[in-house]
């Protein structure tokens, strides 16, 4: 239709995030700020429902990072696990059952 249109809202409000498409959900994983703190919660949007499904939470919270699959494993890397200007080199890998 060339126009766009609101979905249901994220589960949780947030910036900075990551998303992927994987195993037939958009996965939405980290963000900031919250308090202070960056979002550990990771979501997945489910295409064929139109409904978001809440997945584990990333180990550290992360923002300002990107994501990708290979069709079997999330990789999350670099990003930030404090609010403002960080870094990091670590790598986190996320999988379904």
């Amino acid at each position: 239709a060339d126009t766009w249109t609101t979905g249901p809202p994220l589960p949780t409000t947030r910036s900075g995030g990551a998303s992927v498409v994987y195993k037939g959900l958009i996965v939405v994983a980290g963000g900031e700020c919250n308090q202070e703190r960056t979002f550990v919660q990771t979501e997945g949007f489910d295409v064929t429902t139109g409904r978001w499904v809440t997945l584990a939470p990333m180990p550290t919270g992360k923002h300002g990072i990107t994501a990708a699959t290979d069709g079997e494993v999330v990789y999350i890397q670099g990003g930030s696990p404090i609010c403002g200007l960080a870094y990091t080199d670590t790598l986190m890998t996320f999988r379904l059952p």
